[in-house]
């Protein structure tokens, strides 16, 4: 076995897990049989932040240099290279990501400077950055699972904070 690096993010879809850490490597974990499926090794240039699954197959790995990298898992390891889609936000690291739950096609993420991006991976580009008026480094970012147009964020500054899209309104949420 190889040395133990801390374990940055996991993602799960369906019986697979995938996991990112310090070490620059993506292991996909099959949860049926407890053993790890694929290694791909060197994945990044700078230390991976979040993993995200779009698909059953397809995993997008962002980094601390707000670089995203799409990944087919069914490409051999060999030639996953030529497959990987790659696209730059502003240099603000990016420390979390969430695909919306009815719209496949867009992102969101959370910077290291409480800012969301929202992304339309149909044409690998920005639509729109939005202000959490929080500073402090977003942690996590998910969508409510039966209402989509409900987006939760969390800080290092303690915020959690409420977004919907048909009100167009934030609330912050103390617990």
């Amino acid at each position: 076995k190889g040395q133990r690096c801390s374990c940055k993010d996991l993602a799960v879809c369906n019986y697979t897990l995938a996991t990112i850490g310090d070490d620059c490597k993506l292991n996909v974990i099959s949860l049926n049989t407890k053993q790890i499926h694929q290694v791909l090794e060197g994945i990044s240039s700078s230390p991976l932040t979040c993993i995200c699954f779009l698909t059953d197959t397809e995993v997008l790995c962002c980094n601390s240099l707000s670089q995203m990298k799409l990944w087919d898992l069914r490409v051999t390891k060999s030639s996953i290279t030529d497959n990987i889609n790659n696209f730059t936000q502003t240099q603000v690291p990016i420390t979390c990501v969430a695909q919306h739950p009815s719209q496949k096609h867009f992102i969101f993420t959370g910077s290291e400077e409480g800012d969301i991006g929202v992304w339309d991976m149909r044409t690998n580009s920005l639509l729109t950055t939005m202000s959490s008026g929080d500073a402090s480094s977003l942690t996590e970012i998910a969508f409510h699972p039966l209402e989509p147009d409900h987006l939760f964020t969390c800080s290092f500054g303690g915020r959690l904070l409420q977004w919907s899209s048909k009100k167009s309104y934030m609330c912050r949420i103390d617990p």
